[in-house]
């Protein structure tokens, strides 16, 4: 913590004498985060800094590396509300713009969303009517099954019915027969 206290320090160190380059430097290589609010300056954001130093180049370069316009300090005043305050018109106008681009970002972001959402809801409509479909040719595949069914039990009732008669016919037949021999053997042995 005491090391990125060092280079918190030397960011607003940098911002304080305008050495835009230096920020730069700082900024890139990582060794701070943009938003770290000091507590040694009323827990203000190198942003806060720069706003009230006037210094247009600090404030620019903060922006590029995105530095949040919305953290307020221990005042709740924000950055844009202290350059309001102190006049600063260059640097007023380089967070209006930086407002401005974060707005349109967010609007181009809400016009993209509701594409995509008018594209889902088309797609859902479709598979929606899809399935709808599926499901009649379910049932009607359902319908015909249960008439399959009930054609077979009635074939196998039928068939098992058919099945008895034929087999009380053949031990008829079988009996007459075996009467019939009986008789002739004897109608034979008699001769």
């Amino acid at each position: 913590m005491l090391y990125t206290k060092l280079f918190v320090q030397e960011l607003w160190a940098a911002i304080a004498s305008g050495n835009q380059i230096k920020a730069r430097k700082l900024l890139e290589d990582g060794v701070v985060h943009i938003d770290h609010q000091y507590t040694a300056h009323l827990q203000q954001t190198a942003l806060h800094a720069a706003v009230q130093k006037g210094s247009l180049e600090c404030v620019a370069t903060l922006i590029e590396h995105g530095a949040s316009l919305t953290i307020p300090d221990q005042f709740g005043r924000t950055a844009l509300q202290l350059v309001a305050d102190s006049l600063h018109s260059p640097v007023l106008n380089c967070l209006v713009a930086a407002v401005s681009s974060t707005m349109q970002s967010l609007q181009d972001k809400l016009d993209a969303e509701r594409l995509r959402y008018t594209a889902v809801t088309r797609e859902l409509a479709q598979t929606q009517k899809a399935l709808l479909q599926e499901r009649q040719l379910v049932a009607e595949k359902n319908i015909e099954l249960k008439r399959l069914l009930s054609l077979y039990d009635e074939f196998r009732s039928r068939f098992a019915s058919d099945t008895a008669i034929l087999r009380a016919d053949h031990r008829t037949v079988l009996t007459t027969t075996f009467i019939f021999l009986c008789t002739w053997m004897q109608l034979m042995l008699r001769v």
